[in-house]
């Protein structure tokens, strides 16, 4: 069983509610309706500065999950970035485990693809976050980015350093609901379901780390779980001519 601690300083809480609520909360309640007020040939000129914009906000959250560490207040498994040979094993069956949900939701998006409304339902799933969505190649290439970035810097942050800081004064159990919830609160933009979805994503992502005992297969779930998020969104949202002109 992993017990990540890491004794919290003021700057932490400061990072914290940065990063966790403050940055999320500016997002829908401000930047989230400009957006929407775009008409949708401006939103797809300025979609690549909205992922570089993402991504420059996840260097930021990781030099702030990295701090600890880097002023020796933490060591590499404190932020779950050890890799203890011990827990091989549950390694591998932690990567078994992502390799069966891979290959389950692959074949559920097959599924989906080949029913005539196949395409509308997947549109109305991602209604809400279709600005976002990659539609270009060059966009599709920046999102397998993104969404790399996102693997590796929301699970050092969430699933690291702030479930750490928070395992320091609450049971390893309460610390692990309140950092998924956290989780979900970060994604508000997607709305309530959204939130809610995302939440439970985190759950199962402190799952892995919890079988793991470590947040590399999380982060690799993570950044697989986006890239197929946006390739699904892509194909749902594709005008026919372009997805005639792809396929």
């Amino acid at each position: 069983m992993i017990d990540p601690v890491i004794s919290p300083e003021l700057w932490d809480y400061a990072l914290v509610a940065l990063f966790a609520l403050a940055m999320p909360m500016w997002m829908a309640l401000h930047t989230l309706p400009k957006l929407r007020a775009l008409p949708d040939a401006q939103i797809d000129q300025i979609r690549p500065r909205i992922y570089l914009s993402a991504m420059v906000s996840h260097w930021m959250m990781t030099a702030a999950a990295l701090s600890p560490l880097l002023i020796g207040k933490a060591d590499m498994n404190a932020l779950g970035l050890g890799f203890p040979t011990e827990s091989l094993p549950r390694v591998a069956l932690a990567l078994t485990l992502v390799l069966v949900a891979g290959l389950y939701i692959y074949v559920q998006r097959k599924r989906v693809m080949a029913i005539p409304e196949g395409r509308e339902l997947v549109r109305g799933a991602v209604k809400r976050i279709g600005w976002i969505m990659p539609k270009t190649q060059r966009e599709r290439k920046l999102w397998v980015v993104v969404s790399f970035h996102a693997g590796v810097c929301e699970e050092l942050f969430f699933r690291g350093y702030l479930l750490a800081l928070l395992n320091y004064a609450l049971p390893f159990w309460a610390a692990a609901l309140i950092a998924a919830t956290m989780f979900g609160f970060g994604h508000m933009y997607q709305g309530v379901k959204g939130m809610l979805a995302t939440a439970v994503v985190g759950g199962v992502m402190i799952g892995l780390y919890v079988l793991s005992g470590s947040l590399w297969v999380s982060m690799l779930a993570h950044t697989v779980y986006d890239i197929h998020g946006g390739e699904f969104g892509r194909w749902a949202l594709m005008d026919d001519e372009r997805r005639n002109a792809t396929a």
